[in-house]
């Protein structure tokens, strides 16, 4: 048994450490060199190791630093008793990170087994500690950056942070493999975090929802509860079974239930789950964008799941990332992730803006002031409630061997800067340290609003002004985009990684992205202003006219898709087709879905006019924005608990992707019915709409 502790020992550091240094820059070559050394000092130790003299090993000599007292007799204890069979101690060595298969392929995560390891109570087996599992974090000399190593390590608990650290860095195994200071070691325990005034104020306010949403069921139950009123005769009044009161009354009744009611109701579960199932629709809305909206949600989600779990910690196939990524099927994830569904929402919401206002316009006034407050209102409940489950409950409920210590700092979250989130500027004041990163898309989406009002009143008034605005907007657009990719040498392909310039400096601002936007706003006043076509022969054309535009959709789609397949397979575009991508593509596929839209809103969709206008669409389509903010925080709670690491290939991504998928949308729907839902209900109140 002890030869099987020191094997799995010292395969992990002392084969490791005792690799030869290289000047290869392939992490390939260099690991095949590091585990064939690991290998010949594995058989060097297991040939010392015979029936004959294994009571008599004894503990491999610590390190002579400063290591604390307790921590030595317990380590020495527990040797001992894995020498004679203790259970706890077999669990603790089982529970200790080993060299696994597949290093060869970047397996770098050897995690062992940490919840085996916080199992290992000491009143339960007469010993005077506990097991603690740390994740050791060793970087190597070998090359620059070096290859990462992290291995689970499972100590008695009086062993500190500081005890593995010195152990480690103190060990002349280890100093072919380690940098002086790049050894990391993070403990990963399951006792609970001390509850701080943010995980307070997080409960208060989730019981207080709670609360609510029952007073108000119940309060919908009671008004709304079949009942039989008699009425005195001698007033005029007559007896109804029907639920409902009859007379002067009754509505002095309701005025006095009015205020409860009014301020209630909006909580009610049975009319929230009611009005999110419901499938009716207005006269002149537009249905196909009900399945547009949940597709390209879908499509998120799916990027999402690849780019949190490739660049995750938690992958065994980190070196064959390069033939995966490259591989067309990707080039379709990452395409669609980079372009196709963040363009399509910037596009949906300057649609929907320029529809319905030019709709509202054409009824009676507007009041501007109020319309820029109420989508304010509309749009950060929803905001502040994903900031508090996320930076105050997520770090309370959920732990694991690779889930960040300070999970506050991990989704960018202090107190320096949450409140860009509430004024919808973190996009542009200090992007690099955003709080909930993905609330980009919401900044830029209220600037847009901002803007594009003055904009559809531009256009309702004079539409050729308008439409001179919106040009100017577009050149204005392009020349931001020239100049971004010059100054910060962005790349086309480049993927756009939360802490590069790419992403802060070209992928996240407003003047780099509102093209679709704009695209949005014009096809919206199209479709309220049609224009007018000869009819005749509308009908023996109309087969041939959805087969064309069909067509040129597809062609241009699949052009945006894998516009950069090349440049992955190893053509090198020039500074001025760089440009040309990475202004035009946004453009391009604003304008392939604007005529989608149009199309099928006027009767030439065809086949897939009646896929994207299904009413299954519907309610899904409600959860959009719910599914939006919350989905991250699920991908990354699911992977950052895993105890194992994750295989990537296709097959695997597509299945966490339909797990990630079903998820998000039972967890939006509980955010909709508690938070979104009241909502609008209660500013349809406040604001008498």
């Amino acid at each position: 048994m002890k030869s099987l502790f020191r094997t799995c020992l010292l395969l992990v550091v002392l084969g490791l450490g005792n690799a030869t240094k290289s000047a290869s820059s392939d992490p390939r070559q260099l690991t095949t060199k590091l585990v064939r050394a690991a290998l010949q000092s594995g058989l060097d130790v297991l040939s010392n190791f015979t029936d004959g003299n294994l009571d008599d090993t004894e503990l491999p000599p610590m390190s002579r630093r400063n290591i604390s007292e307790h921590c030595r007799n317990d380590i020495s204890k527990y040797w001992q008793d894995l020498r004679n069979g203790k259970t706890y101690a077999l669990i603790m060595l089982d529970a200790f990170g080993k060299p696994p298969s597949g290093i060869l392929s970047g397996n770098y995560n050897w995690l062992g087994r940490y919840s085996e390891c916080n199992k290992v109570i000491g009143e339960q087996h007469d010993i005077t500690f506990n097991g603690k599992y740390y994740v050791a974090t060793l970087t190597s000399a070998q090359t620059t950056p070096g290859i990462t190593l992290k291995f689970g390590v499972c100590v008695p608990s009086s062993c500190s942070k500081d005890d593995v650290i010195q152990q480690l860095e103190g060990s002349t195994a280890l100093e072919g493999f380690v940098r002086q200071g790049a050894v990391q070691v993070t403990a990963r325990s399951v006792t609970t975090r001390p509850v701080n005034a943010g995980t307070m104020a997080s409960i208060s306010i989730c019981a207080t929802l709670g609360t609510l949403l029952v007073l108000g069921t119940v309060y919908d139950f009671m008004i709304d509860r079949p009942r039989k009123t008699t009425i005195s005769s001698k007033k005029g009044f007559e007896e109804k079974d029907n639920g409902e009161n009859i007379g002067n009354s009754a509505m002095s009744s309701n005025k006095r239930q009015g205020v409860a009611a009014r301020l209630l109701l909006p909580f009610s579960l049975r009319k929230n789950v009611a009005k999110l199932l419901s499938t009716e629709q207005p006269l002149d809305s537009i249905p196909c964008l009900h399945g547009i909206r949940v597709i390209s949600m879908s499509l998120i989600i799916f990027g999402h799941t690849y780019i949190i779990v490739i660049f995750g910690p938690t992958a065994d196939n980190q070196l064959n990332f390069k033939d995966f990524i490259e591989s067309i099927t990707v080039r379709a994830i990452t395409g669609a992730f980079l372009v196709i569904p963040v363009d399509t929402f910037f596009f949906l919401s300057g649609l929907l803006m320029a529809y319905l206002l030019l709709q509202q316009m054409n009824k009676t006034s507007v009041n501007y002031l109020m319309l820029y407050v109420y989508r304010y209102f509309r749009l950060t409940p929803v905001v502040l409630f994903v900031m508090m489950i996320t930076a105050w409950m997520v770090p309370q409920l959920f732990t694991g061997p690779v889930f960040p210590e300070d999970y506050q700092a991990y989704v960018g979250c202090s107190a320096t800067n949450w409140w860009k989130n509430l004024l919808y500027i973190n996009n542009v004041v200090y992007a690099d340290d955003q709080c909930i990163p993905r609330t980009w898309y919401i900044a830029n989406d209220m600037q847009f609003f901002i803007i594009g009002v003055p904009i559809v009143y531009v256009l309702y008034r004079r539409w050729y002004v308008g439409i001179t605005l919106k040009v100017l907007l577009l050149i204005a657009n392009y020349t931001a985009v020239a100049v971004v990719a010059a100054k910060y040498n962005i790349k086309a392909g480049s993927t756009p990684d939360l802490t590069s310039s790419c992403f802060t400096e070209y992928y996240i601002k407003p003047y780099c992205r509102i093209a679709p936007y704009l695209i949005g706003m014009t096809v919206g006043w199209l479709l309220r202003n049609p224009i007018r076509t000869p009819a005749r022969n509308k009908k023996s054309s109309r087969t041939l006219v959805s087969y064309e535009w069909c067509a040129v959709v597809v062609v241009c789609a699949l052009a945006v898709v894998y516009r950069l397949y090349g440049v992955y397979g190893g053509d090198v575009l020039s500074r001025s087709e760089e440009v040309l991508c990475l202004a035009a593509q946004h453009t391009v596929w604003a304008m392939v879905m604007g005529w989608m839209v149009v199309a099928c809103h006027h009767g030439y969709g065809g086949v897939l006019n009646s896929i994207l206008s299904w009413k299954f669409w519907i309610p899904l389509s409600r959860l959009t924005y719910c599914v939006y903010m919350i989905h991250p925080t699920l991908i990354d709670v699911v992977h950052l608990t895993a105890e194992t690491p994750v295989h990537i290939s296709t097959l695997n991504m597509v299945y966490f992707f339909v797990g990630n998928l079903v998820l998000s949308y039972d967890l939006a729907f509980l955010m909709y019915i508690t938070v979104e839902s009241p909502t609008m209900e209660l500013l349809k109140i406040f604001f008498n709409k």
